[in-house]
């Protein structure tokens, strides 16, 4: 016979874990980050709900109904532009080239159903790149990613400008602290910050550093000074 007490917990685990599953589960599409960047040399055109098209120098989206939401104008003189659309607090943020340019209700756009198409239209070579990410980005982070595109016309004026000058003595970059492209987060284990610049002047860092385990001898999780949205 089944004994009665493994049977009621039993019962009482798979209640658990079935309340835990309720409590947790995230809703489809929230805090996501999508991630486009687009050859404007490539027709990009859909009449499927939840997609994004590009026509007439315009970014549109349709939402379930098909219905055709601007989201942007493109300029003459683009030839590519970096698009990128956050699902935030049931608003769809909306960022050209770094910069916010408009925000949306979510009310009417499913972001599963969006992704699916996206995936779709880059599997087919329509999307020059597509990057997904299970969580919303910082604004600075949006820039940097723009920033940090190969071949990005803007960056490499910004750093012309930054490193032309025979005088320049500090250049500090949270995108390079150590000058071997390495981006600084929560879990960088130093207290040094290269200079830049070609002198010797390095910073030395006050409570950034980690201990070479990531918690404490109580369990503490350990981080550095850095918050991963550094410029």
């Amino acid at each position: 016979m089944f004994p009665k007490r493994l049977f009621i917990i039993i019962v009482f685990l798979i209640l658990i874990i079935g309340f835990s599953n309720k409590i947790l589960a995230v809703p489809n599409g929230t805090g996501t980050t999508i991630e486009i960047e687009q050859d404007l040399s490539k027709p990009l055109i859909s009449n499927n709900p939840n997609s994004l098209s590009i026509e007439n120098n315009e970014v549109i989206i349709q939402n379930n109904d098909s219905e055709k939401i601007k989201l942007f104008n493109l300029d003459e003189s683009d030839t590519n532009v970096f698009i990128t659309l956050i699902d935030n607090a049931n608003k769809l943020l909306i960022y050209k080239n770094g910069g916010k340019v408009n925000s949306l209700s979510l009310k009417n756009i499913d972001i599963s159903s969006l992704i699916d198409n996206l995936q779709n239209s880059y599997a087919k070579e329509e999307i020059t790149s597509l990057k997904i990410y299970g969580y919303t980005l910082s604004p600075k982070r949006v820039l940097k990613n723009y920033l940090d595109i190969a071949g990005n016309d803007t960056n490499k004026t910004l750093k012309a400008k930054i490193v032309s000058d025979s005088n320049l003595k500090l250049y500090y970059s949270a995108s390079n602290i150590d000058n071997m492209s390495t981006f600084a987060t929560s879990s960088t284990m130093t207290n040094t910050w290269a200079n830049l610049s070609g002198s010797t002047n390095n910073g030395t860092l006050t409570s950034f550093a980690l201990a070479p385990s990531p918690t404490t001898s109580s369990g503490q999780i350990v981080t550095s000074g850095w918050d991963g949205n550094n410029i």
